[in-house]
Protein backbone atom coordinates (compact mmCIF):
# COMPACT_ATOMS: atom_id res chain seq x y z
CA UNK A 1 0.00 0.00 0.00
CA UNK A 2 1.18 3.24 -1.23
CA UNK A 3 1.24 6.25 1.33
CA UNK A 4 0.12 9.65 -0.60
CA UNK A 5 2.43 11.98 -0.81
CA UNK A 6 0.31 14.96 0.99
CA UNK A 7 0.32 12.49 4.27
CA UNK A 8 4.18 11.66 4.06
CA UNK A 9 5.06 15.51 4.56
CA UNK A 10 2.82 15.62 7.56
CA UNK A 11 4.10 12.28 8.89
CA UNK A 12 7.89 13.84 8.26
CA UNK A 13 6.77 17.24 10.01
CA UNK A 14 5.56 15.03 12.83
CA UNK A 15 8.30 13.61 13.34
CA UNK A 16 10.23 16.89 13.23
CA UNK A 17 8.14 18.40 15.59
CA UNK A 18 8.72 14.96 18.34
CA UNK A 19 12.57 15.49 17.88
CA UNK A 20 12.62 19.01 18.41
CA UNK A 21 10.58 18.56 21.59
CA UNK A 22 12.42 15.79 22.74
CA UNK A 23 15.56 17.77 22.41
CA UNK A 24 13.86 21.24 24.30
CA UNK A 25 13.03 19.20 26.84
CA UNK A 26 16.28 17.25 27.71
CA UNK A 27 18.95 20.06 26.10
CA UNK A 28 17.91 23.51 26.72
CA UNK A 29 14.91 23.55 29.18
CA UNK A 30 17.69 22.10 32.31
CA UNK A 31 19.61 25.20 30.99
CA UNK A 32 17.25 27.94 31.23
CA UNK A 33 15.44 26.95 33.96
CA UNK A 34 18.14 24.95 35.89
CA UNK A 35 15.28 25.46 38.96
CA UNK A 36 12.20 24.50 37.52
CA UNK A 37 12.36 20.87 38.29
CA UNK A 38 13.71 21.23 42.21
CA UNK A 39 11.48 21.53 44.95
CA UNK A 40 12.17 24.49 47.48
CA UNK A 41 14.01 23.41 50.16
CA UNK A 42 14.36 26.81 51.75
CA UNK A 43 11.70 30.35 51.28
CA UNK A 44 13.24 33.37 52.91
CA UNK A 45 10.55 35.83 52.81
CA UNK A 46 10.99 39.86 53.98
CA UNK A 47 8.27 42.02 54.19
CA UNK A 48 9.98 45.16 53.20
CA UNK A 49 9.53 48.74 54.64
CA UNK A 50 8.64 51.76 53.42
CA UNK A 51 11.61 52.43 51.50
CA UNK A 52 12.39 49.02 51.13
CA UNK A 53 11.06 46.28 48.96
CA UNK A 54 10.06 43.25 50.10
CA UNK A 55 11.64 40.06 48.54
CA UNK A 56 10.83 36.14 48.61
CA UNK A 57 13.96 33.95 48.12
CA UNK A 58 13.32 29.88 47.24
CA UNK A 59 16.87 27.76 47.79
CA UNK A 60 16.86 24.52 46.53
CA UNK A 61 18.33 21.61 47.02
CA UNK A 62 21.61 21.95 44.70
CA UNK A 63 22.30 25.59 46.42
CA UNK A 64 20.46 27.38 42.96
CA UNK A 65 17.48 30.14 44.02
CA UNK A 66 15.12 32.77 42.86
CA UNK A 67 14.69 35.48 44.05
CA UNK A 68 11.11 37.41 43.44
CA UNK A 69 11.57 41.10 44.83
CA UNK A 70 7.94 42.91 45.20
CA UNK A 71 8.14 46.89 45.76
CA UNK A 72 4.80 48.69 47.99
CA UNK A 73 2.54 50.02 45.58
CA UNK A 74 3.70 53.08 46.93
CA UNK A 75 7.44 52.78 45.30
CA UNK A 76 5.86 52.81 41.91
CA UNK A 77 8.34 49.68 40.78
CA UNK A 78 7.78 46.71 39.26
CA UNK A 79 8.12 43.49 40.36
CA UNK A 80 12.05 41.86 39.59
CA UNK A 81 12.75 38.32 39.39
CA UNK A 82 16.33 36.82 39.47
CA UNK A 83 17.69 33.30 38.87
CA UNK A 84 20.78 32.58 41.31
CA UNK A 85 23.13 29.38 39.89
CA UNK A 86 24.16 25.74 41.95
CA UNK A 87 25.88 26.64 44.88
CA UNK A 88 24.93 30.32 45.24
CA UNK A 89 23.33 29.73 48.74
CA UNK A 90 25.12 26.45 50.35
CA UNK A 91 26.45 28.25 53.22
CA UNK A 92 22.66 29.34 54.30
CA UNK A 93 21.65 25.76 54.09
CA UNK A 94 24.91 24.73 55.87
CA UNK A 95 23.93 26.91 58.70
CA UNK A 96 20.17 25.86 58.71
CA UNK A 97 21.32 22.06 58.94
CA UNK A 98 23.15 22.87 62.02
CA UNK A 99 20.26 24.72 63.45
CA UNK A 100 17.74 22.21 62.54
CA UNK A 101 14.20 23.52 63.59
CA UNK A 102 14.07 27.13 62.09
CA UNK A 103 10.93 27.77 64.77
CA UNK A 104 12.86 27.18 67.33
CA UNK A 105 15.68 29.80 67.10
CA UNK A 106 15.61 32.03 69.52
CA UNK A 107 13.80 35.23 68.73
CA UNK A 108 13.08 38.55 70.26
CA UNK A 109 9.04 39.08 70.97
CA UNK A 110 8.81 42.89 70.64
CA UNK A 111 11.81 44.03 68.15
CA UNK A 112 11.82 47.85 68.19
CA UNK A 113 12.77 48.82 64.33
CA UNK A 114 12.74 52.05 62.87
CA UNK A 115 9.53 52.38 60.78
CA UNK A 116 10.85 53.63 57.38
CA UNK A 117 13.22 51.02 57.16
CA UNK A 118 12.40 47.98 59.64
CA UNK A 119 11.17 44.73 58.18
CA UNK A 120 10.62 41.65 59.35
CA UNK A 121 12.53 38.63 57.57
CA UNK A 122 11.49 34.64 58.51
CA UNK A 123 12.92 31.56 56.85
CA UNK A 124 10.80 28.32 56.19
CA UNK A 125 12.97 24.98 56.69
CA UNK A 126 12.03 21.33 57.22
CA UNK A 127 8.11 22.39 57.21
CA UNK A 128 8.66 24.95 59.80
CA UNK A 129 8.71 28.67 59.92
CA UNK A 130 11.01 31.01 62.45
CA UNK A 131 10.00 33.99 63.72
CA UNK A 132 11.81 37.71 62.67
CA UNK A 133 15.72 36.18 62.48
CA UNK A 134 16.52 39.94 62.27
CA UNK A 135 15.30 40.21 65.73
CA UNK A 136 18.16 37.32 67.45
CA UNK A 137 18.60 37.33 71.30
CA UNK A 138 21.90 37.94 72.77
CA UNK A 139 21.69 34.89 74.38
CA UNK A 140 21.04 32.28 70.77
CA UNK A 141 23.34 29.63 70.19
CA UNK A 142 26.14 31.10 67.82
CA UNK A 143 24.83 29.13 64.48
CA UNK A 144 21.57 31.44 65.15
CA UNK A 145 23.61 34.52 65.25
CA UNK A 146 25.33 33.61 61.79
CA UNK A 147 22.07 33.02 60.59
CA UNK A 148 20.80 36.73 61.05
CA UNK A 149 24.35 38.38 59.74
CA UNK A 150 24.02 36.53 57.00
CA UNK A 151 20.43 37.14 56.00
CA UNK A 152 21.30 40.95 57.02
CA UNK A 153 24.38 40.85 54.67
CA UNK A 154 22.19 38.90 51.69
CA UNK A 155 19.25 41.26 51.75
CA UNK A 156 21.63 44.09 51.04
CA UNK A 157 23.28 42.14 48.57
CA UNK A 158 19.80 41.24 46.90
CA UNK A 159 17.78 43.83 46.59
CA UNK A 160 20.65 46.44 45.81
Amino acid sequence: MKIKPHLRTIVKWICIFAIFTIMYIFLVKPVLFPTLHLNSVITIRNSGSTNQPGWRLDIFSNGSGNLLISPHKEQRKRSVSKVYQPNTFHEIKKTLDQINDVAAIHTVSSCIKSVSFGSKTTVSYKGKTSGDVSCIRSDAPKPEKELSKELYSLSTILIN
